[in-house]
């Protein structure tokens, strides 16, 4: 036995083996940050173009995740800002309308006093049945969506509430809206307002 060449065999060995740790740890971060978005694979792989299957063996450490990776993610930002920039500026129109004014620049205070209700969807085939026209959407982006828009409305005064999508609540809670206006208000939301996504 060469000392020397076994030596170098050991070496190259715990190398490949720190190479594909360290693989799969840069994997696992970049699929916990697509996931914080609220991207699935398939929404990632569209807007990257490359197929699911990559973004898979890039997230399981299969292949080695592109050196800008983080820019590429960083690149769907403006497809999902560009989404809730419409929901938000549907409801304020639709908020303006209401209210006979005409609507100007995003402010504090703008939506005080008004209440808007966000269905969570927890399964596909809840959204797919109440959304129609949504093909490509998972429910984690949906959601994703949902949270960052309640946010702005929040902050411009708005009241906003949640609720997990099943057929019960969802009925239970339109029982019980004690405005006629605000009723309206959610069932034009709930069926008008998503086109975009």
């Amino acid at each position: 036995m060469d000392p020397v060449r076994d030596g170098e065999g050991t070496s190259a060995s715990a190398s490949a083996a720190t190479d594909v740790k360290d693989r799969a740890a840069r994997g696992r971060e970049w699929r916990k940050r697509r996931r914080w978005m609220g991207i699935s694979r398939a929404f990632a792989a569209t807007h990257l173009d490359v197929a699911v299957d990559t973004v898979r063996r890039w997230e399981a450490g299969e292949i080695p995740l592109p050196d800008d990776a983080d820019e590429m993610l960083d690149g769907i930002w403006p497809v999902l800002s560009a989404m809730d920039d419409k929901l938000v500026k549907d409801l304020r129109n639709k908020m303006a309308d209401l209210r006979k004014v005409a609507i100007g620049p995003e402010k504090p205070d703008e939506l005080r006093g008004t209440q808007f209700v966000f269905a969570r969807f927890l399964k596909t085939q809840d959204l797919r049945r109440f959304y129609p026209q949504i093909k490509a959407v998972s429910p984690n982006i949906f959601n994703a969506h949902v949270t960052r828009v309640k946010e702005r409305l929040m902050a411009m005064g708005a009241e906003v509430e949640l609720i997990d999508f099943n057929r019960r609540a969802y009925d239970v809670y339109r029982s019980i809206m004690r405005a006629p206006e605000n009723h309206d208000t959610l069932v034009m939301w709930m069926r008008e307002t998503v086109g975009f996504v």
